[in-house]
């Protein structure tokens, strides 16, 4: 689990794209434009939630940013 520290570090948004929920995660100090990745999850549409793929979405938002 991320520690809460990093959370604090992290904007999500919530959004509903034609009825698919999507989040978006931003570090909360950006500069500028920044480049988007999409991540599909990958449980048939039928397991999991936005908030399963917290730890790996936020970890990449790090990795990358």
């Amino acid at each position: 689990m991320i520690c809460s520290d990093v959370m604090l570090l992290i904007q999500e948004t919530d959004l509903v794209f034609d009825g698919v929920a999507v989040r978006v995660y931003e570090p909360v100090k950006k500069s500028g434009v920044l480049p988007g990745i999409v991540y599909f999850h990958g449980g048939g549409f039928v397991f999991g939630n936005l908030g399963k793929d917290y730890d790996y979405c936020s970890a990449v938002l790090f990795v990358t940013d």
